[in-house]
């Protein structure tokens, strides 16, 4: 694997950095040298700033489960490390007193299982799919009442040059920026991805590209998830 590059600034950053992970200057959705405006054929209701401590939760919207139809609005060509997507989500239901019959909540030959549509931001691309780690807000909960070991696999968000912070930063790491977020994307003080619980996405499936990450930003994640998954491969083989 090679070594990630050092943290860079001004022409350097505008050229993109990264680009192993996909960070490059002409592979982004919108084209030009980076992302500065959110793509009008993506967009039914304008520009969103995110809000900290909003009721709006990042981990579903309404939109109908999945993409079916329509224009792929993600590709190969078209992604890149740090966009934040939404994408359909499905896990073993880890809240056993979620009623059958709530929208969050399906019942499935294995058992009951949590499918929603979910934000997660780009890790690393493939031909035919894209790897991405969600975002959870526990329910407005945070991840203080977890134990040191799982909050080390978790990174805080925040707004890019927000004073406060970055809301209720219960991770060991300096929380992500986002730079840029639309298409009603809003983000809860609680918010964290989750490192270590990546996501095959097909392209086809994505709804839309919701925000975007601070190329400083991406350099972090990209490193402490590189750093985490070599440990954990290291110590399994042990």
């Amino acid at each position: 694997m090679l070594p990630l590059p050092m943290a860079a600034s001004g022409d350097q950053v505008k050229q993109g950095l990264l680009v192993q992970t996909g960070i490059h200057p002409n592979n982004n959705p919108m084209g030009g040298q980076w992302r500065t405006t959110a793509n009008p054929s993506n967009i039914s209701t304008g520009m969103q700033r995110m809000t900290l401590g909003s009721n709006a939760s990042t981990t579903s919207r309404n939109t109908g489960f999945g993409r079916s139809t329509g224009p792929v609005i993600v590709s190969y060509a078209k992604s890149t490390t740090g966009d934040i997507i939404n994408a359909p989500h499905f896990e073993p239901l880890g809240d056993p007193t979620i009623p059958v019959g709530h929208s969050a909540r399906t019942e499935s030959t294995i058992g009951p299982a949590s499918t929603k549509n979910r934000y997660m931001i780009v890790i690393a691309k493939f031909p035919d799919h894209l790897l991405a780690l969600p975002l959870y807000s526990h329910s407005g909960r945070g991840i203080g009442h977890k134990p040191a070991d799982v909050r080390a696999n978790y990174m805080a968000m925040k707004m890019q040059n927000d004073a406060s912070g970055g809301g209720d930063n219960q991770t060991p790491y300096e929380p992500l920026e986002v730079r840029y977020a639309w298409n009603n994307f809003t983000l809860k003080s609680t918010s964290n991805v989750h490192l270590m619980a990546l996501v095959a996405v097909s392209y086809s499936k994505v709804n839309d590209i919701s925000g975007q990450l601070t190329v400083e930003s991406c350099e972090l994640l990209a490193e402490t998830f590189k750093n985490l998954m070599e440990k954990a491969i290291e110590e399994s083989l042990d």
